[in-house]
């Protein structure tokens, strides 16, 4: 599930200015139509659910879109757009 270019990001709700949870950021690989997505604590957020991931010095908007995989301990969501906001 990992692959060679997964990032750990900081992940808060809209409006926040602190990382509230980690998450692992997994670009999809386009040649496959696959869209990006996070894997991150499964209490933190809801699919459907808009939030902030923060990459460095960026903070960066999206929606969690459709659910790939859940367990009791981490869910994996499709993102469905983001866009960079500058900090």
């Amino acid at each position: 599930m990992l692959g060679f270019e997964s990032e750990v990001i900081g992940l808060m709700p809209p409006g926040r200015q602190a990382s509230s949870y980690r998450a692992v950021f997994l670009p999809g690989i386009k040649a496959l139509k696959q869209q990006d997505s996070i894997v991150y604590s499964s209490s933190g957020f809801s699919v459907g659910e808009f939030v902030n991931m923060r990459h460095g010095e960026k903070d960066i908007s999206c929606r969690l879109h459709k659910l790939i995989n859940s367990a009791s301990a981490v869910s994996h969501v499709e993102l469905l757009f983001y866009v960079i906001d500058s900090v």
